[in-house]
């Protein structure tokens, strides 16, 4: 039997469905959707008590590179962070301000992949690895996605530090 989740009328009520929202839906995550942003806008107007949910989430954000090398094993799978050197996907050497589908060194993204403008920052991949099915609709990476806020975060620091930004593509 599964557990129905209904507001209650009372203050604390609320304070507990809020809480139970916040851990389900990661409402500290910066790149919310607007309609969560709606919610914790109204909530902070009325008064609810929302602090505590939203502390040590600057240090969270802030990535440990050595914790990132073990969360990116889950990518080197596919990945790899030499220079033209592509596995199933491609290669993620100077990743940070490359445009997406254009590795000349891996011939075969997806024509969604090449459409989709996407230029590779740190939001852009967090977006990404967080629900690659939904980020990019047509892709074929098969990874179900970093759930844990904490291990993006090391991920992301990981991949600073072991690739160098995007070379300018070469002048016509």
């Amino acid at each position: 039997m599964q557990a129905a989740l209904t507001p209650t009328l009372s203050q604390r009520g609320r304070e507990q469905e809020y809480v139970w929202f916040i851990r389900s839906r990661r409402v500290y995550n910066p790149l919310m959707n607007f309609r969560t942003k709606i919610f914790a806008a109204s909530l902070a107007f009325s008064g609810v008590a929302v602090g505590p949910a939203f502390a040590g989430d600057a240090e969270a954000l802030a990535g440990d590179a050595e914790a990132g090398k073990k969360v990116f094993v889950k990518c080197q799978v596919c990945h790899s962070l030499e220079k033209d050197v592509p596995k199933v996907g491609p290669s993620l050497y100077g990743v940070f301000g490359r445009k997406a589908g254009t590795l000349a060194s891996y011939p075969l993204y997806t024509d969604a992949m090449k459409e989709s403008g996407v230029v590779w920052s740190e939001d852009t991949i967090r977006e990404l690895v967080q629900a690659p099915r939904t980020y990019i609709k047509g892709t074929r990476m098969i990874f179900l996605g970093l759930k844990d806020e904490k291990e993006i975060a090391d991920m992301l620091a990981y991949l600073k530090s072991a690739t160098p930004p995007a070379e300018p593509p070469p002048a016509q």
